[in-house]
């Protein structure tokens, strides 16, 4: 028998099989058992597993695994077969149906849970996810959330899985989502719809919406409003969120300086430099450096300029030494960073540093010179020295250790041990 005629023979069987398997799921409820009619083609199959030709044992495999768990007992013999191929293909159709087995018991269980409007295990909703094609798992999701027999709790979760499932494509269900968004009346499930519309894209119907929301009484209902401004970058909407930037809630100004930052417009960035200048919150100034740093506008730097002169908190100041990384070559950045190489804390001083190391700017040779024949602590004259090395190529300590220091280290160190064996 040739290669063609074997493998359409095997098709023939498969078709015969799966039909035949769908019937007896439809009459019997899935009873795992193989009618005597079909035995001796499950036979042949098993047979051709063992085949001198590698596309007829592929197709043999396949059509096995397609029957399903009812084939059990018969793969289960194949496991002692004396031809080493049979052996190892019913091997593989044994962890392939026991795998089958595993899932179709879990999608019982899903069905279940999704008829009594309970749905608690959210990892097998999204494993069943997985096997449907995008537009079937959207529009059951959507089916789902409109069903009053779900649970809020349930409702919560079906929400949630949406908003999760990033395989799915949501702007042709945009106009659905709206829909729920508007008549939902908890805020749980509102906050998923929202972040499932901004993944559904940029949209004038969106739009209106994200406006609406931001005149909302319910604070939870225009934070989320915000962030998603600015996940989807809704222009339309960017001067009602400049004005909220001076917001007297330091967490909604932090939410909207967060969404501002994904539109790199000139006129953004003079508006968050406004709220630069007049944020008395040290996190949130801190954070604002970063972020207009950012935008590599150079009049942010005559800001920091008199900042550093000033301003004790370390965070902001180490903040303002790696913002100078967006602006390589400026004479104003290399005056800022040497500035902060003057101060007296240990890591402001290092992020400088490391930030002159990242730019090459030889410009603060001098400093660290001067910085070096001032250090006495031996953490931090190494680490001015490292950074000097650094930056002239060069290195300037000896290739042996003075014996002076050695015999110090020694001494310092035996008299630790006596103490401490």
């Amino acid at each position: 028998m040739t290669k063609l005629i074997k493998i359409g023979v095997i098709n023939l069987l498969c078709g015969m099989l799966i039909i035949s398997s769908w019937l007896m799921h439809e009459v019997r409820g899935a009873e795992e058992t193989v009618p005597d009619y079909l035995t001796k083609v499950v036979e042949d199959l098993v047979k051709h597993m063992g085949d001198d030709n590698y596309e007829v044992r592929e197709k043999a495999t396949e059509a096995l695994i397609a029957l399903g768990p009812q084939i059990k007992p018969r793969i289960e013999k194949a496991l002692t077969s004396t031809d080493p191929e049979v052996q190892l293909r019913a091997r593989q159709i044994m962890f392939a149906l026991k795998w089958e087995a595993a899932f179709l018991k879990r999608t019982g269980k899903f069905i279940a849970e999704v008829r009594h409007g309970n749905i608690k295990d959210t990892a097998l909703f999204q494993q069943v996810l997985q096997f449907l094609s995008t537009d079937e798992s959207a529009y059951m999701l959507l089916d789902l959330l409109r069903d009053s027999q779900q649970t809020l709790e349930s409702r919560r979760r079906i929400a949630e899985t949406l908003r999760n499932t990033y395989n799915l494509n949501l702007k042709p269900l945009l106009a659905d989502l709206l829909e729920l968004y508007k008549a939902e009346k908890d805020q749980v499930i509102k906050s998923h719809l929202m972040q499932s519309l901004a993944r559904a894209g940029r949209d004038e119907r969106l739009a209106t919406v994200l406006l609406e929301d931001l005149q909302s009484s319910d604070y939870n209902t225009r934070i989320n409003a915000i962030s998603v401004i600015g996940q989807v970058r809704e222009e339309n909407v960017l001067p009602v969120l400049l004005k909220l930037a001076h917001d007297p809630d330091q967490n909604v100004r932090n939410t909207v300086t967060q969404a501002l930052n994904n539109f790199r417009t000139a006129p953004v960035f003079e508006e968050l430099l406004k709220v630069f200048k007049e944020e008395k919150v040290n996190w949130l100034k801190s954070q604002l450096i970063q972020m207009l740093a950012g935008f590599g506008d150079k009049k942010l730097l005559s800001e920091l300029s008199e900042l550093v002169k000033t301003e004790k908190d370390t965070q902001m100041l180490r903040n303002t030494a790696y913002a100078m990384n967006n602006f390589r070559g400026t004479p104003e950045a290399s005056q800022i960073l040497i500035t902060l190489l003057k101060g007296n804390d240990v890591g402001v001083r290092s992020a400088a540093l490391d930030v002159q190391r990242s730019l090459q700017d030889k410009t603060a040779v001098p400093e660290i010179i001067k910085l070096l024949a001032a250090e006495n602590d031996f953490d931090a004259f190494n680490n001015l020295l490292g950074s000097l090395q650094g930056l002239s190529g060069q290195r300037f300590t000896p290739k042996e250790i003075p014996r002076e220091l050695k015999d110090l280290i020694l001494k310092t160190a035996t008299a630790w041990w006596e103490k401490n064996k």
